[in-house]
């Protein structure tokens, strides 16, 4: 019996799958995210060893954050 039919036969568990899919997407999603994103991931330790020391202060890295970093100005020296 394949998949498609045993789908067709039993109804009810098009939520779980659906679920479960959505699930895993998120999960893919987020694990890209955080690769791509974050600054305490760090695959290229040669050029950029220390990224985390590169982030701004009115820089967002969250993916959700209610403080709206746009209108935050610089307090601190550069020290570049």
């Amino acid at each position: 019996m394949s998949l498609l039919k045993y789908i067709i036969k039993h109804k009810e568990i098009v939520p779980v799958l659906a679920c479960v899919g959505f699930g895993c997407s998120f999960g893919i999603f987020m694990l890209t995210r955080a690769a791509v994103k974050y600054p305490d991931v760090v695959f290229d330790k040669k050029n950029n060893p220390t990224p985390w020391l590169n982030v701004k202060p009115n820089q967002q890295v969250k993916l959700y954050s209610p403080t709206d970093f746009s209108k935050i100005t610089t307090d601190r020296p550069n020290i570049d």
